[in-house]
């Protein structure tokens, strides 16, 4: 059995992709691999590419909304080929969309984001291509929601992790900005309810990021900023007892610990470690300054949660940064 979850972050396959596509021929002198290859050669060095026990993909997957049948089928190749690569069974990995991922309702449209219901939507066209695009993958149910509770079982201990979909948000002058929603909340809250057979870690996953990570926060509708309930979600992950909430969005690593003071009598909850898992695909044009592609491993023992921030290069030729946290005090 086995003990680690690799996490990956903002793929955006198209024209923004910094790794070959399955089945791609380089061009004479790029020394490029595809990130099936890059990613199993990394953990060969950790000595960690047979104890992968799932994968989780916190959205963006494609770019812009194009769910194109080639693009469709070039994401789906890869994936496949990265869960035969690193033995992950199919019901193991994990996806949410990012929002890129959904379809970006055209100006013309006029959508009064003020007024939304995001909550009483009942069609499904802006997740539609992202829905069938899970079917092709994991043999998911078009209609299935898109946040849900998945338990992972490790060697030494469970994994309870509540996958969330944070692109609720459809008009084009807002798609930027993330929002879970009341649907979220409840379903968060569940990973704290009934009691665990043997040790148990929570985790929270989201697309959009739930605190600062760079200087670039600015205050306009299409800029690229926090989810809106970001308060909401992380309170709700207290009160759970969840230990970490990891996201993508912003294509910079970060880690930061986040803990409520209990004033006037208020509950005191154990503090969550956010971790922004950066851009595991993404080319240098869409990363902020110089920062590289990055990815997560997180290794569940009895007493602890380790974690491994890698450095992911695209072209193998130098052994990667890593950053190592031993998170403690959890469950």
């Amino acid at each position: 059995q086995k003990s680690s979850l690799v996490v990956l972050s903002d793929l955006h396959f198209g024209e923004d992709y910094d790794f070959l596509l399955q089945g791609e021929t380089p061009q004479l002198g790029v020394n490029k691999k595809s990130l099936t290859d890059c990613l199993f050669e990394d953990l060969t060095r950790l000595k960690m590419h047979d104890d992968i026990g799932a994968i989780l993909v916190t959205g963006d997957f494609t770019s812009n909304g194009n769910w194109s049948d080639a693009m469709m089928n070039n994401i789906v190749a890869e994936l496949t080929a990265m869960k035969k690569a690193l033995g992950v069974e199919n019901n193991a990995l994990l996806a949410l969309p990012g929002n890129h991922d959904v379809v970006r309702y055209s100006e013309a449209e006029n959508i009064d984001a003020a007024t939304l219901a995001v909550e009483n939507q009942v069609s499904f066209k802006h997740e539609r291509d992202f829905r069938v695009f899970l079917n092709k993958l994991l043999d998911r149910d078009f209609k299935e929601p898109l946040d849900s509770i998945e338990e992972i079982p490790f060697k030494h201990a469970d994994l309870r992790i509540a996958v969330l979909n944070s692109c609720r948000i459809l008009a084009t002058q807002w798609t930027e900005y993330g929002y879970v929603g009341p649907n979220g909340h409840s379903i968060i809250e569940k990973l704290g309810e009934g009691k665990d057979d043997r040790k148990a870690y929570r985790m929270v996953a989201v697309h959009h990021h739930l605190l600062p990570v760079s200087h670039i926060e600015v205050p306009n509708r299409s800029g690229v900023t926090l989810s809106l309930d970001a308060s909401k979600i992380l309170e709700a992950a207290q009160k759970a007892g969840v230990q970490i909430a990891i996201h993508g969005h912003q294509h910079m690593p970060h880690l930061a610990r986040y803990q409520s003071v209990p004033l006037m009598g208020g509950e005191e909850t154990p503090a969550i470690t956010i971790v922004s898992n950066g851009s595991s695909g993404v080319s240098w044009k869409r990363r902020p300054g110089e920062e590289r592609n990055t990815y997560c491993v997180f290794t569940f023992t009895a007493e602890a949660v380790h974690l491994k921030m890698r450095e992911l290069r695209s072209d193998i030729t130098s052994v990667p940064l890593t950053y190592r946290q031993r998170i403690v005090g959890l469950g």
